[in-house]
């Protein structure tokens, strides 16, 4: 499954750029692969890789190209691979609130995949759960793209953080939860925090590159 060894395997024949590590992430790696450089961490690819091709997937299947959005919240920034695809790709030109809690990542970011350089975005370093928490404002596009690893961490799947998100989903507004499900665990996460999501609204899903599952609210 290439889709999985992209995600499990560190590109090893590409030239590594830059190793680094925060508190947050014991191994964050800038790499060239196939003449584009990509983030990557101990576990797998963070933005502008794997993860990059899953969200042009969501965003194409959902017709991004002929939606709308007046303002739009990414919990799980990254360097930024989700804005590059709704600005250069999809068009998208509403204000973005990008949270990413590790500030080597935002560095990363800035330095090689040009993440401070969109217009209308708002970069936030803070956890995402205090973000929802503390924030009073709505969204009608809210992205969830939170890991450790291949894993969503538990506070995340779970009461009160997806009763907060769907609380700032503004009416008619449209929440798409990321998830890679590569063992028998994450399925049964995953079919737990559908039926959680079902209680605030209409949900579905999308299943992408074999092993990506993706549970969409709309209220």
């Amino acid at each position: 499954m290439k889709w999985l060894d992209d995600w499990l395997s560190p590109q090893k024949h590409d030239k590594v750029v830059e190793t680094t590590l925060s508190s947050l992430n014991p191994t964050l790696e800038v790499v060239h692969v196939d003449g584009q450089l990509v983030l990557n961490g101990g576990e797998g690819n963070y933005s502008f890789g794997a993860l990059h091709w899953v969200f042009d997937d969501i965003f194409y299947k959902l017709d991004f190209r002929k939606r709308k959005f007046a303002n739009i919240l990414v919990l799980g920034l990254g360097a930024g691979s989700v804005v590059d695809l709704l600005r250069n790709k999809y068009r998208q030109d509403a204000p973005i609130v990008g949270v990413e809690h590790d500030p080597e990542v935002i560095r990363l970011g800035k330095q090689y995949f040009g993440l401070g350089d969109y217009e209308n975005l708002e970069i936030v370093e803070t956890d995402a759960a205090q973000f929802v928490t503390e924030k009073k404002a709505s969204f009608d596009l809210l992205i969830v793209d939170l890991y450790n690893g291949l894993d969503v961490p538990p506070q995340f799947e779970m009461e009160p953080f997806v009763g907060q998100i769907a609380s700032i989903l503004a009416p008619k507004g449209l929440l798409i939860f990321n998830k890679v499900v590569v063992s028998k665990a994450h399925k049964t996460q995953f079919n737990t925090l559908l039926k959680l999501f079902g209680e605030y609204g209409n949900t579905s899903t999308l299943t992408l590159q074999e092993l990506n599952k993706v549970v969409i609210l709309t209220n």
